[in-house]
């Protein structure tokens, strides 16, 4: 938007065709349209509800497809909701609102929108809803980012469009999220509207203007002087000028000379009955919306009078009867001089309407403004407030910047006085927030600052060398350099007193005795809290206490660089418990014991030694030992052979750990255990003494086993309740290979199972050859199945299960199936073929009722044999060759002939036996054997049936 401001000045001639009359110079500005008009759409913001799931927001019409819609209540671009739109598989979830629009009018849609992630962007549309057609076709809004950004897009309605839809799309990618928030659609500013200035969002180098609804609204910018000026554009506003086009309302009916202000509906303009005037109408209006020609005056000075009378030089004006005031421009003192008749007589600007009063300096941007909307009296930068002595050098001044205001004297030790010492006032300093204060409080003589507002000591305003404040619970001391001291007394020492919770319990510096001094109630707290230290020492009158206030707290001596020791002395000098720090060892001596529990005579527990020995006894049976107590916890750290072989108990992460090869054994054998568990520094090694070793998990009551994979949520789970290994989706059981490249891998979605491997032409077999498995497929319901008994070597498939073949799983080319009463072979397309055979031949045999009756194709005879009580019907045909071999008595019936067909019956080979035809109907042919014929008899024979 930086483009600088842009004046222009230019001489129209009968601009709205009023030629002549309205030609004169029009000066205009380049301003930015910043929501000028009235928001078309209703609930933009999301922020209405509507009735639940689906309807989420009221006024918008929701259609989720295979995505989904929801009510976003944190991520938001302002308020406290957004549309979060989630695209399914078919990218078609999408939220749309209609705003009425004009034909041929341009407008502006603008709309905040943000993603999940930054891999896929939300969509929209603009759809004409009265043609039936795309303004704007889908499109991506080219935001693919996890913050807020604004899309805007300006277009024209089309002709006869009186509707349009705006649609907000999901991005066009599975699973992905788009939000949007703050939709709106206005209809650009057009030539003639009257626009107000935009307060809130000029710039230094652009104007901004808006519209409004109040009437004499005194933001007045001027006119719209280009013919559009859409919504987030920049244009040209008439400042200064004849106008013919300037929009108006006769509601108050205008006539030629009324001035003309702000009018309650946008862009209009209406005569004027007090402030606010922008221009003078040179056209009348008797009622209802129209155009004027008008004279247009918005460069802050007031439209003049019909009539101007001048006052010469000492010529005074007197008002009132008695010459109250007298005004005169003296022209030996160069100055306006107000005078008047009786004190206490007042001037006043305005009456029950406010309006400003502005005095101009030096320059003309030196300004004293009583700006009365404000209730604010206001002086430029360069301007001061002074008191006292002379207006050129005042005893006191009051001046500002851009950034801070400035009290000065005039003369060195000057005393700014707040009260006269007999009535005080309070004195308030606002800091960052409203809540940030220091305050003198006059009546109870208190200086006093808010939480967390410091007091700097040191060079440094803004960071002081030490400041004082008060967090809401302490007083901080902070320091802005490392190794800063505070030092309390100089070359004379005092006595530094603190009082505890009691006026006897004290903390006392003795700076004559040199001793820091706590009486008997008194603790010396280290760490956390002063409430709740984590290390305290306190006394009474025979006893030293050290306490800690928190669980794993550890007390140390030395620094780590610098050590010290430390001795505790017995009964005697050579009863004695030392910490040796340079040769880092606790020792006591072998007299002594440390005792724990029940009396000091005769505790539960002694650890001594002897020269060679460490004895931990106990004093009563069953006695346990414990490190911690359940509240407070203790490390424990057992070393092995070298300093690196390590057994640690981490109490406060609850972890007993090994150090790297450092075993963990099990079984009688201290030595040789029967089981070894230890990490080898890359993996959890299991190590069997004997061979058939087994490691059980569970007893009589069961337990899950979890393993964790790549995630939290990948995981491998034994759930013993329900006897089931069970694998999440992200998780494989793999086979074979390597972990990493198993030969085989078993794995799962939350829909399908995968078996995949990891080499080509990888067998699956189930069963080893010598034992075999059954196995049994489920389908659609518990009846449906597949079943390979491998008893029986019998795969079977129950009824109406269908066997596929051909590309397409879900409609198969061909299926076979059983249905409860015959074997069906069905086909997905129209001549569809069953071939037995190929290169090589096959034969084919069908059974009848018994062993005895059957068909079958000898293949490598070309042979179709007939045995048994057969009923070969065929119907409607042209020709039919029929070889065969047929015993016993076997009848063939043609039907579909006429009484015209010609009917050949052909012998192939010497004919055995008798054959009768018989023809007794026209459209019927039968062909038998005769009934002396012996069964097994062989006839063999062409049949031909042909049309004449």
């Amino acid at each position: 938007m930086s483009q600088g401001i842009k004046v222009y000045r230019e001489l129209e001639f009968g601009r709205g065709g009023m030629g002549g009359n309205m030609a004169g110079p029009v000066w205009t500005v380049e301003a930015f349209n910043n929501a000028f008009g009235t928001e078309l759409l209703t609930n933009a913001g999301f922020e209405t509800a509507g009735g639940g799931d689906p309807d989420f927001f009221g006024t918008w019409t929701e259609y989720a497809g295979t995505g989904t819609i929801a009510d976003e209540g944190s991520l938001v671009n302002a308020g406290s909701h957004a549309a979060k739109l989630t695209a399914g598989t078919s990218y078609n979830t999408y939220i749309y609102q209609a705003a009425t629009v004009t034909a041929g009018k341009q407008y502006t849609v603008t709309f905040y929108t943000r993603t999940g992630d930054t891999a896929a962007a939300g969509r929209y549309k603009i759809y004409d809803a009265s043609n039936s057609a795309d303004i704007v076709a889908l499109a991506s809004t080219g935001i693919a980012a996890t913050t807020y950004a604004k899309m805007t897009r300006v277009f024209t309605a089309p002709a006869g469009c009186s509707s349009v839809r705006i649609y907000l799309y999901c991005p066009a990618t599975n699973g992905k999220i788009a939000y949007f928030d703050t939709v709106s659609v206005l209809q650009a500013a057009s030539l003639g509207d009257v626009v107000i200035w935009d307060t809130t969002n000029t710039t230094a180098d652009l104007f901004h203007f808006t519209s409004t609804t109040s009437a004499a609204d005194q933001k007045v910018m001027g006119m719209v002087y280009s013919n559009e000026i859409p919504n987030q554009q920049i244009g040209r506003v008439q400042i200064w000028g004849p106008t013919a086009s300037l929009k108006a309302n006769g509601t108050s009916p205008i006539v030629v000379g009324d001035l003309l202000c702000t009018y309650t509906a946008v862009g209009r303009a209406a005569k004027a009955s007090g402030t606010g005037a922008f221009a003078r109408a040179q056209e009348a209006l008797a009622s209802g919306n129209g155009t004027l020609d008008a004279f247009i005056q918005c460069v802050g000075v007031p439209l003049p009078p019909s009539t101007v009378t001048g006052v010469g030089d000492d010529t005074t004006l007197d008002f009132g009867a008695s010459t109250d005031i007298t005004v005169q421009w003296n022209s030996t003192a160069n100055e306006l001089q107000i005078a008047y008749a009786a004190a206490n007589t007042a001037i006043r600007v305005g009456d029950a309407t406010q309006g400003d009063v502005i005095l101009t300096g030096n320059a003309a941007t030196d300004l004293m403004t009583w700006d009365g909307s404000a209730n604010t009296l206001h002086f430029t930068n360069a301007s001061k407030v002074g008191f006292g002595n002379a207006s050129t050098a005042p005893n006191l001044s009051i001046s500002a910047s851009s950034t801070d205001v400035t009290i000065a004297v005039g003369t060195d030790d000057s005393a700014i006085a707040i009260g006269n010492g007999t009535n005080s006032a309070d004195l308030v300093v606002y800091g960052n927030a409203s809540t940030d204060k220091l305050t003198w409080d006059a009546s109870v003589n208190t200086l006093s600052v808010t939480d967390n507002v410091k007091i700097g000591l040191g060079n440094n305003a803004t960071t002081p060398d030490v400041s004082v404040y008060w967090d809401a619970s302490k007083l901080q001391v902070a320091f802005a350099i490392a190794d800063s001291v505070i030092q309390i007394g100089s070359a004379t020492q005092g006595d530094v007193v603190l009082v505890g919770n009691a006026a006897t319990d004290l903390l006392t510096w003795d700076g004559s005795g040199n001793t820091l001094h706590f009486t008997n109630a008194s603790k010396v707290g280290f760490g956390n809290a002063s409430s709740a230290p984590n290390l305290s020492i306190s006394a009474n009158s025979t006893d030293v206490t050290i306490a800690v206030g928190t669980d794993d707290s550890a007390i140390t001596v030395g620094d780590g660089t610098l050590s010290a020791d430390v001795v505790v002395y017995g009964n005697t000098t050579d009863d004695k418990l030392t910490w040796d720090a340079s040769g880092k060892t606790l020792h006591l001596t072998n007299g002594s014991k440390v005792g724990l529990g029940n009396a000091a005579t005769a505790p539960n527990i002694t650890v001594s030694a002897t020269s060679t020995d460490v004895t931990i006894a106990v004093g009563t049976d069953d006695t346990a030992i414990s490190l911690g107590n359940g509240t407070q916890s203790a490390d424990l750290i057992v070393y092995g052979n070298t300093a690196t072989d390590i057994l640690t108990w981490d109490a406060s992460a609850n972890t007993l750990s090994v150090t790297d090869n450092t075993k963990i054994g099990f079984g009688n054998n201290t030595t040789s255990p029967d089981i070894s568990v230890y990490w080898d520094a890359s993996q959890l090694q299991i190590a069997y003494a004997t061979a058939n070793t087994a490691i059980k998990i569970g007893d009589a009551t069961q337990g899950d086993v979890i393993l964790t994979g790549n995630t939290a949520t990948d995981l491998l789970t034994w759930d013993g309740s329900e006897n089931t290994l069970h694998f999440t989706n992200t998780s494989k059981a793999g086979f074979g290979g390597t972990s990493a490249a198993p030969n085989i891998t078993v794995s799962a979605n939350a829909t399908d199972v995968t078996i995949a491997v990891g080499t080509d032409d990888t067998a699956i077999t189930v069963g080893d050859g010598t034992k075999d498995a059954d196995l049994v497929v489920y389908g659609n319901a518990g009846t449906d199945k597949l079943t390979w008994d491998a008893s029986a070597n019998t795969l079977s498939v129950t009824d109406n299960v269908k066997v596929g073949f051909g590309n397409n799983a879900t409609s198969p080319d061909v299926s076979v199936y059983w249905d409860a009463s015959q074997l069906q072979v069905a086909f997905a397309t129209t001549d569809g073929g069953v071939i037995i055979g190929g290169a090589t031949e096959g034969d084919v045999k069908i059974f009848g009722a018994t062993t005895d009756d059957y068909a079958q194709f000898d293949g490598s005879a070309s042979n179709l044999d007939l045995r048994g009580a057969y009923d070969i019907r065929i119907a409607n045909i042209g020709t039919l060759d029929f070889p065969s071999q047929v015993a016993g008595n076997a009848t063939f019936t043609v039907t579909g002939l006429t009484s015209s067909d010609i009917v050949i019956i052909s012998p192939r080979e010497t004919t055995v036996g008798s054959l009768v035809v018989d023809k007794v109907e026209a459209e019927k042919l039968t062909i038998r054997n005769s009934a002396s014929e012996t069964s097994n008899v062989e006839c063999n024979y062409y049949v031909l049936a042909k049309a004449s």
